[in-house]
């Protein structure tokens, strides 16, 4: 299931660069987008809760707002 992750705080490359490697540390994520510009990171998942996905964002120190499923 494709998924849609709303976060700000991200300024920079490395910023998107932290969100896509630390995303790609859950078991049954495959990252395919994360933007700075849209303020957005776009996974591909298998039974991985909305919460999981929150949180990990959250714990590098981005504001994750909302998940969308696509």
């Amino acid at each position: 299931m494709r998924k849609v992750i709303k976060i700000e705080g991200m300024t920079c490359g490395h910023c998107e660069s932290s969100v896509r490697n630390a995303l790609s540390k859950i078991e049954n994520v495959q990252v395919i987008e994360v933007s700075k510009d849209k303020k957005i990171a776009c996974v591909e998942v298998n039974n991985v809760d909305n919460s999981v996905l929150l949180d990990t964002i959250e714990n590098i120190g981005f504001d994750a707002l909302e998940v969308i499923n696509e």
